[in-house]
């Protein structure tokens, strides 16, 4: 993140708080895996399950006492979640 010009970062973080698409997400047509962590500020939990239940089919998984970086917060967690998820899709 350091080497990221301001400018940049500045524009990245008005775009994210400004881009919406939720009224596409029923036409989301491939596997989707979402996993939310309980403790999450920036995408709350809440949130990311309501975007689940909109995609056809989507599968949704809670790590509990996770922040927004599951990957790095909980990687057991996170990759058996994925793990599954691409197993079940047989992807």
């Amino acid at each position: 993140m350091a080497d990221v010009p301001p400018e940049t970062y500045r524009k990245a973080v008005a775009l994210l708080t400004t881009f919406d698409r939720r009224d596409q997400l029923p036409r989301i047509g491939v596997p989707a895996l979402l996993v939310a962590g309980s403790d999450d500020q920036v995408a709350p939990a809440a949130v990311m399950r309501r975007m689940a239940d909109r995609i056809p089919g989507a599968d949704w998984v809670l790590l509990e006492g996770c922040g927004h970086l599951g990957h790095l917060d909980q990687p057991e967690a996170f990759n058996a979640a994925l793990l599954g998820f691409l197993q079940q899709r047989r992807l």
